[in-house]
């Protein structure tokens, strides 16, 4: 197996929160600002169409003011949520595609997420 050129790779991924989020993608909303979609759809856009790529051994910052989109976006590259639309591959494979167990070896082995409230003592 060769290596990946990028040891990350995100390409056109959506999450989209409500009832039937697939409506969001619509060809007919794809001009459509955020509110509007929310208003029209009550739907609420929480990533639109993320794409990047990490090449091994570079840092990446994901930096944005409150409710941006860098935890729902964290969250999707772990799995701790589904993308609504997209694909997310380390290291040349798609972890959208993993089984329960292979997610499970994953999150184990390669990636990890230390919340902000991570209530593991009483303050």
């Amino acid at each position: 197996m060769r290596q990946a050129t990028y040891h990350i790779e995100v390409s056109g991924l959506w999450k989209v929160f409500g009832s039937r989020p697939e409506r969001a993608l619509l060809q007919e909303h794809a001009s459509k600002s955020r509110d509007e979609i929310q208003d029209e759809l009550g739907l609420v856009v929480g990533l639109r169409d993320v794409s990047f790529s990490v090449p091994r051994g570079q840092t990446f910052v994901v930096m944005g003011l409150s409710g941006s989109g860098k935890s729902t976006l964290a969250r999707c590259l772990i799995r701790l949520i589904e993308a609504t639309e997209g694909q997310i591959q380390f290291d040349g494979q798609d972890i959208c595609r993993y089984s329960a167990e292979d997610l499970r070896q994953f999150r184990r082995d390669k990636i990890a997420m230390v919340f902000q409230n991570y209530a593991l003592l009483p303050h």
